[in-house]
């Protein structure tokens, strides 16, 4: 069987081999996420794994982490001379699983390496775990483009996008469907009833049943709700109607509501429709938005 090397000449990488060792990738436990820094460098190490498999090649053996090299933009890129093998036909589907589970081993290592002192995993960062390491699951666009690893401002448009295809796009009992079993909808009146601010903008008669309680949504209510949060953020805070800012806003979105969107993206997966929401749009990453997460020089 043949054996390529993969050989890179396009990238400019620092002059070593290093990982960036106490750079904060994941945030502290109150807003447990990745960090801007820490979105790049997954998402990339991801990214590189998935175009290797749509190219119908596989690892000849298992990746450490000297197989990996940190480019000046904090992007991760496998070191050049990596040894590589197509992938037989007859075993696609084992070798794709556990290329996924054997990259997701190595991840979690370089994300304990870096957060050697904060290395609680993100809940929806878990859900992509779960979607790697189990055999069941589609592996595709949903695992370098998953939604934990979104910078915070493209959650909004995400969720925007999520929404608008099942309620303009599709039809209604089936988007009723994918969205009916939707992490945390039972929980949203409790979230409601313990925050004054959205208990505020929720009390119309639509939320509210005859004794006042408010309703447990279905799913696109569910989805409506965060749907409004994320549209009129912007206006709240410049209106000054909103004790918080849009980036606490949506922390707060966030933090009460981590596997909406994962959940999502994984049932659209499922029904073979995730490609219409184009998620790696979303991963474009500027050069202003890189700079603002330099990563040091190496040291020893």
């Amino acid at each position: 069987m043949a054996v390529f090397k993969m050989i890179r000449r396009d990238v400019q990488l620092l002059g070593e081999t290093y990982l960036p060792k106490g750079q904060m990738l994941i945030s502290p436990k109150e807003q447990l996420m990745f960090t801007g820094r820490g979105s790049v460098f997954a998402q990339s190490y991801l990214e590189e794994i998935y175009v290797m498999l749509l190219q119908g090649k596989c690892f000849h053996k298992p990746l450490s982490m000297d197989d990996m090299v940190v480019s000046a933009l904090g992007r991760v890129h496998l070191r050049d001379g990596i040894l590589m093998r197509p992938i037989a036909e007859s075993r696609r589907a084992a070798i794709i699983n556990s290329t996924w589970f054997e990259a997701m081993k190595l991840l979690k290592q370089m994300l304990a390496y870096a957060n050697p002192h904060n290395f609680d995993l993100p809940p929806d960062f878990l859900h992509l775990c779960n979607t790697m390491e189990n055999r069941y699951e589609p592996k595709g666009m949903n695992i370098p483009y998953h939604a934990s690893l979104l910078p915070l401002h493209s959650r909004q448009q995400a969720l925007l996008d999520a929404f608008n295809l099942l309620t303009n796009r599709m039809n209604l009992q089936y988007a009723s469907w994918i969205s009916c079993e939707l992490p945390h909808r039972t929980e949203w009146p409790q979230v409601l009833h313990g925050n004054n601010f959205l208990r505020q903008w929720f009390r119309d008669k639509q939320w509210l049943n005859k004794d006042g309680t408010i309703k447990v949504p279905t799913g696109i209510e569910f989805l409506r709700a965060h749907r409004v949060l994320c549209c009129h953020s912007d206006d709240f805070a410049r209106k000054g109607v909103c004790m918080y800012t849009w980036e606490q806003l949506h922390l707060l979105i966030h933090g009460k509501n981590p596997l909406v969107l994962p959940d999502l993206h994984l049932k659209l997966m499922r029904a073979g429709l995730l490609h219409l929401l184009d998620p790696a749009r979303l991963f474009a990453y500027t050069t202003k938005r890189a700079e603002d997460f330099p990563l040091p020089h190496p040291t020893s």
